[in-house]
């Protein structure tokens, strides 16, 4: 008779609540992680410590870093600053609670709102890149929403880290367009960048 957790006589690696969690991103719903692991396993990492309740039947790990456990909670994604820093994008001021874009049907309680900065707006699937807002949401929100200097400082920070500059020298009123190649930190390359970038912005969301 073959022993547990043997197909066909031949021993089948199990895997841990921790390797399944990281497979499946983590962060997880309850079902997913017993089918990956077991029940029990699952119950043993709860009791233990090694596995939180984010929402009811949603898990993570504690070392998911509070921004992203807090849009878990929700059933968010991050966005703006804090989806800008999730990139490895510089930005002027930490957010004081994570952003977090929800739909605008989603209901929340007072005690979760509380916990994050809350956007609302219908994201399309373009705009969503696993637990974050895509590469261009993500600046397109930015430069729409946040003071002058903080966001064209995000928009220099992202090309500087790579983001195509294409992207941004397509149209003539594009903030790339204006960006020196020589530009230093972003509390001094967003004065190099004009109020045009507002104006690609409009464009990208217009179109979305």
């Amino acid at each position: 008779m073959p022993e547990a957790g043997a197909v066909h006589g031949v021993r089948v690696h199990e895997p841990t609540v921790e390797e399944a969690l990281a497979r499946l991103g983590g962060v997880a719903r309850r079902e997913k992680l017993i089918a990956a692991c077991g029940r029990a396993a699952v119950d043993a990492a709860l009791t233990a410590g090694r596995l939180v309740v984010l929402a009811r039947g949603t898990y993570a790990g504690p070392a998911l870093d509070a921004s992203r456990a807090a849009a878990a909670a929700v059933s968010g994604v991050l966005s703006h600053r804090t989806a800008a820093q999730a990139w490895g994008w510089g930005v002027l001021s930490d957010p004081e609670r994570p952003d977090v874009t929800l739909p605008k049907d989603r209901r929340l309680s007072a005690e979760r709102r509380a916990s994050i900065t809350m956007h609302r707006t219908d994201l399309g699937p373009d705009d969503v890149d696993g637990d974050r807002t895509s590469p261009d949401r993500t600046l397109a929100d930015c430069l729409r929403t946040l003071p002058f200097a903080e966001a064209l400082a995000v928009a220099d920070s992202a090309l500087r880290e790579g983001y195509p500059p294409a992207r941004l020298q397509g149209r003539p009123e594009r903030v790339g367009r204006r960006r020196s190649p020589t530009a230093g930190p972003p509390t001094r390359s967003s004065r190099r960048c004009g109020r045009s970038a507002w104006r690609w912005s409009a464009s990208t969301s217009s179109r979305r």
